[in-house]
């Protein structure tokens, strides 16, 4: 097996993707139904581009600075 460099992958695994987030595979789907995540087929294989995580990622910063513009950091539990 060659070791993977994740710094270089251009898509994710829904199981990565879902690691990544920390989401289950339900939330995932369901985030895919309401168009808020974007992913590529390969044949049967149904991969999610990186820059997507990087794109949620940043929506999510974005918000948390819009919600609390004093620069203080709300955190959250893992379920909301």
């Amino acid at each position: 097996m060659v070791p993977s460099n994740r710094e270089h992958e251009f898509a994710l695994s829904v199981t990565e993707f879902c690691c990544a987030l920390g989401i289950s595979r339900t939330t995932f789907y369901g985030l895919l139904n309401q168009g808020v995540v974007r992913t590529v087929s390969l044949g049967r294989r149904r991969l999610v581009p990186s820059s997507e995580l990087a794109r949620l990622l940043g929506d999510a910063s974005a918000e948390v600075r819009t919600a609390n513009p004093s620069g203080a950091v709300a955190v959250r539990g893992a379920r909301g």
